[in-house]
């Protein structure tokens, strides 16, 4: 399938082990053409030595280390395409990613955003992922109440970026999500049900930063809150899931007083039942609660219980 010129663009840091794979995915993609922009954010490990055989088939960027979203909006400044591909140096894309979306797109023109389901493991293959893309829109508000798009899976019109401005460089993490309401604010935007890409699980993602996720989380939404005169509810909804969210990465990181403390808060701001796509299970919020204490309960006792 060939048509319009698409821009992928990969931001890397400190990533030379994971980087080829995600230039090879994207080499590898059915749809042509798509000129492939690795930027590099002044990486000090192997990342050059290792994109050596690579030169005659992509476009290297080394700057200064400035963060991941000044390194995309390098990419896409740099970028020929009318259309942006991201994709971040630790995943990688389905061969057929960029196909669906453009034939999305092509189907849908008003439509300035599609961005795709994703899958954690690829080590028996790629799932089957159907025939054609099937689309679920969102509102900005949805998106405001919960994260829909993954970086690495969303293809967006160029001039989406010309009208709302570069990624938010103040921002360490969150900083897409912020994008991703800023453009469904202005245009429609949409996402594919078929798994296009992998996200990759590991010790450096940085959604594992529990402290600093949740204070870019909530500076983005309630900027976002303010910006759109949201009513009351959906502020009090927004910033409830938000703290539920935040009390799954407290927990993970060992943190259960906090963890627990945020799923109290939550309750308290919004104690109705979040819709089905918003939850991973029916009284999830009160589950959390127990399993927390629970915990808590085990770690303190079971070293006396063992004496």
């Amino acid at each position: 399938m060939t048509g319009e010129l698409v821009s992928a663009v990969i931001p890397t840091y400190n990533y030379g082990h994971f980087v080829c794979e995600a230039i090879d995915s994207a080499l590898a993609q059915t749809y042509q053409p798509v000129e492939v922009i690795v930027v590099d954010d002044g990486s000090t490990d192997d990342t050059r030595e290792r994109l050596v055989s690579y030169m005659d088939r992509i476009r290297y960027i080394h700057q200064v280390n400035q963060g991941l979203s000044a390194a995309r909006n390098t990419g896409i400044c740099a970028a020929h395409g009318k259309l942006i591909a991201l994709l971040d140096s630790d995943d990688a894309w389905h061969p057929r990613r960029i196909e669906f979306q453009m034939r999305y797109l092509s189907a849908n023109p008003q439509t300035a955003l599609v961005g795709a389901e994703n899958v954690t493991n690829i080590a028996n293959g790629w799932p089957e992922i159907g025939d054609e893309p099937k689309a679920v829109a969102f509102s900005a508000a949805e998106i405001m109440v919960r994260s829909r798009f993954g970086p690495s899976g969303v293809l967006v019109r160029r001039e989406c970026f010309d009208a709302v401005g570069d990624f938010d460089t103040s921002l360490r993490s969150a900083e897409d999500r912020d994008m991703w309401i800023r453009i469904a604010s202005r245009y429609p935007v949409v996402k594919l049900a078929n798994p296009l890409w992998r996200y990759r699980l590991h010790s450096g993602n940085m959604s594992a930063a529990a402290v600093r996720m949740e204070e870019n989380e909530m500076k983005v939404l309630r900027r976002a809150l303010e910006a759109e005169n949201a009513p009351g509810w959906l502020r009090r909804k927004v910033i409830s899931y938000t703290l539920k969210s935040a009390a799954y990465r407290y927990a993970a990181s060992g943190d259960r007083m906090k963890a627990i403390g945020r799923v109290l808060r939550s309750l308290a701001l919004w104690p109705f039942p979040f819709a089905s796509d918003e939850r991973i299970t029916p009284f999830e919020r009160p589950k959390m609660l127990t399993l927390f204490f629970l915990r808590m309960l085990r770690s303190r006792f079971a070293p006396s219980l063992m004496r």
